[in-house]
């Protein structure tokens, strides 16, 4: 149970990061770190620990689902800082 709650603690702080470095708007440095934060979960806190092995099938299911969700959420984000510097330019075009 211990390895759990510090495993699921580890993936909410890595996803908290994630998320914060992709305020920043850039999609691929966001993706990157997602994918970083995914080799660290499996190496630091997936049994057997220290290896990139995998010894439970669940899982390679909830690595997936990490990523897949930092994933969706830097894209969404992204997404919203290129609407919202597409519109400044317009609102700064109508001001006289």
């Amino acid at each position: 149970m211990r390895e759990l709650y510090t495993f699921a603690t580890a993936a909410l702080f890595y996803l908290m990061v994630v998320v914060i470095l992709s305020l920043n708007g850039r999609f691929i440095p966001s993706a990157f770190v997602s994918i970083v934060a995914v080799f660290c979960l499996q190496y630091f806190f997936l049994s057997p620990v220290f290896s990139l092995g995998v010894s439970e099938p669940l899982d390679v299911v909830v690595l997936i689902t990490f990523v897949t969700t930092a994933i969706v959420i830097t894209r969404l984000v992204s997404n919203r800082a290129v609407r919202r510097s597409s519109w400044s330019g317009r609102i700064r075009k109508l001001k006289p």
